[in-house]
């Protein structure tokens, strides 16, 4: 079998009391999609743990992983895939993550580039995930300023140092949305990434 694809999600935070990417992310790692490996996690959603919790987990079971793919909640009733992060990401803001901190309370190391792209063709996989579901895909240029933008930038910078194609796709709320609504479009992405 091919090399897995690393694939996380994120815990409840705030008002989200069942995040629909844990469920998500569960789901897939419970039941693959035939021909694909998967491994992965969940992340904290916290802004000093986040990386150093996906750094954890492409040393332990997402060593080798040909692909990395973050997931992350947002509001609306679609799949967001991200073309970018910042690293200044939610600095400035208020908003407290699950341990009361702020991202200006976490900074990132300095030397860091200001924005992080991803390097894989999104309009490809827009185009898989639509057509395997009645959910709509967009591509977004805004991870949210939230600890969501932590983990996008984290993991495209890791995919840049490892030389692995690396994304962060915000999906629906589950009252929006349920896992298997979500499984077929999520899916025809993942097999995209070949």
């Amino acid at each position: 079998m091919t090399a897995p694809i690393l694939i996380t999600g994120f815990g409840p935070f705030g008002k989200v009391d069942e995040n629909g990417s844990q469920r998500l992310v569960e789901d897939l790692l419970a039941r693959p999609p035939a021909g694909l490996a998967l491994v992965g996690g969940v992340l904290p959603v916290e802004f000093g743990r986040v990386g150093a919790a996906l750094d954890e987990l492409l040393r332990g079971p997402g060593r080798g992983a040909r692909a990395l793919v973050a997931t992350g909640v947002h509001r609306a009733e679609s799949l967001r895939i991200e073309r970018r992060a910042r690293r200044l990401g939610g600095e400035g803001s208020e908003r407290t993550d699950n341990v009361g901190r702020r991202a200006d309370d976490e900074p990132l190391e300095a030397g860091l580039p200001d924005e992080l792209a991803t390097t894989v063709d999104l309009e490809t996989l827009r185009v898989k995930a639509q057509g395997a579901g009645d959910l709509e895909a967009w591509i977004s240029d805004d991870a949210g300023g939230y600890v969501c933008e932590r983990a996008c930038f984290h993991t495209l910078l890791r995919g840049r140092e490892l030389g692995l194609p690396a994304l962060f796709v915000h999906v629906p709320p589950l009252e929006l949305c349920s896992t298997g609504r979500l499984r077929a479009p999520f899916e025809a992405l993942l097999r995209a990434l070949d």
